[in-house]
């Protein structure tokens, strides 16, 4: 479980791509160690829940099997490209986000990037299959990172679409600053808007 407060980024360094799955090998930047992650510790990598089975004082290899990488923008790395990452919450933490699963969804597109003041308001597509989960000022885990549904189907957009504000903070430290129009990002519903709906399925079912 993590609270989709991004800790930082890592840089690909390795990867090789097996028969059945693809092996990373990422490395933190200075100044950042991992003494408290352990082999066998989940980490959020661009918010998928991964498994730590290398690591030394700035480096830590996970991987990723062939339905993480179907669902995921981890089949899309190249080396020097970074990712964001978090490692699990504490029981005794505060949770400053929401919590998230690591469990993705699937992707969505960058639509419109527009700066607003010191913030920038970045517009996503938004399949027909995730319509549900989302609602005004509600929570959306997007490549781990937790943030504030600001809108739904903006204006000017051709289709349909949620929008959320980025501020200087998440720009700086996460791979936001990397987006473009067209880039893919990792999503993931609210896991509490899917409890709902899984209880309504089974209510009317009985009915």
């Amino acid at each position: 479980m993590f609270t989709g407060i991004v800790e930082g980024t890592a840089e690909l360094i390795q990867l090789e791509n097996l028969a059945g799955g693809t092996n990373f090998i990422f490395k933190v930047p200075g100044g950042m160690d991992l003494k408290e992650v352990n082999i066998g510790d989940s980490l959020a990598i661009n918010g998928v829940c991964l498994t730590v089975t290398k690591k030394t004082i700035d480096i830590f290899g996970v991987t990723a099997v062939p339905e993480t990488l179907r669902l995921t923008n981890l089949g899309d790395l190249t080396i020097g490209q970074s990712v964001n990452f978090e490692r699990a919450m504490q029981a005794n933490s505060r949770i400053g986000g929401h919590w998230v699963q690591g469990h993705i969804d699937g992707l969505v597109k960058v639509l419109s990037l527009e700066p607003d003041g010191v913030a920038l308001n970045m517009v996503l597509s938004l399949p027909e299959k995730f319509k549900p989960y989302l609602i005004h000022k509600g929570f959306v885990g997007l490549d781990g990172m937790s943030l504030t549904i600001a809108g739904l189907n903006s204006a000017g957009i051709n289709q349909d679409n949620f929008w959320v504000t980025l501020i200087p903070h998440t720009k700086e430290v996460t791979i936001a600053k990397n987006y473009q129009i067209g880039s893919l990002i990792n999503f993931e519903a609210d896991m509490m808007a899917k409890y709902v709906e899984r209880m309504m399925e089974v209510k009317y079912a009985k009915a």
